[in-house]
């Protein structure tokens, strides 16, 4: 039996006879390297070997330095994106309360109109820079269901109108989204006009 190699070469180490089957380890030196035999396999030591890859080897793959880029833009843009919008991320909410967003209709701050609109957060999606959350309100006599991406740079301001406004109690679930399946009075923020602060007159909160 030859191995050959262009920088090992093993000739017939071991007879076929004796206890070469028993799959016991054997240790040859062969052209300054150690060679193990174990069940008929040769292979190289690991700690022989003069070019095997370090830690910052990785970092020379394109595709490893690409993404190590990327990560470093993504938490570039969302260190810029907290700072820039004070009215956003300095404005704790969470599901189950009733907030007010203000939102721009194009980046062109001289022909945009601004909206603002109500609704019950259902639930918050946390993924860095696509982070996003979604209201649902009644519009119209209409159900209506927005998502909002948190770091859209059209999203001028969030404001907390009450917090737990479901039950006025602690909300358990990470999502609210059985709320779909119960009737629309229970999630019509905009037709509410009970909100601190609110210029609307005080009217009898639904039961």
């Amino acid at each position: 039996m030859n191995v050959s190699s262009s920088k090992l070469v093993v000739a017939a180490p071991f007879s076929s006879g004796g206890d070469s089957s028993s799959g016991e380890d054997k240790v040859v030196a062969v052209d300054g390297l150690n060679v193990k035999r174990y069940k008929d396999q040769y292979y190289r030591k690991a700690e022989d070997q003069s070019n095997l890859p370090t830690r910052s080897d990785k970092y020379k793959i394109a595709r490893k330095r690409a993404n190590i880029l990327l990560s470093l833009v993504n938490t570039e843009s969302l260190s810029a994106s907290i700072s820039s919008k004070p009215k956003v991320f300095n404005t704790p909410f969470e599901r189950g309360d009733a907030i007010e967003v203000e939102y721009a209709s194009s980046m062109d701050t001289k022909t945009r109109s601004i909206t603002k609109f109500r609704g019950l957060v259902l639930g918050r999606t946390n993924k860095g820079l696509a982070s996003s959350f979604t209201i649902r309100d009644v519009v119209l006599e209409e159900t209506v269901e927005r998502t909002i991406p948190l770091h859209s740079p059209l999203l001028l301001g969030v404001r907390v109108l009450e917090k737990n406004w479901i039950g006025k109690k602690r909300i358990r679930r990470a999502k609210l989204t059985y709320l779909r399946d119960r009737p629309d009075v229970e999630v019509n923020v905009s037709g509410w006009k009970g909100f601190e602060g609110d210029k609307r007159k005080k009217k009898g909160k639904k039961k």
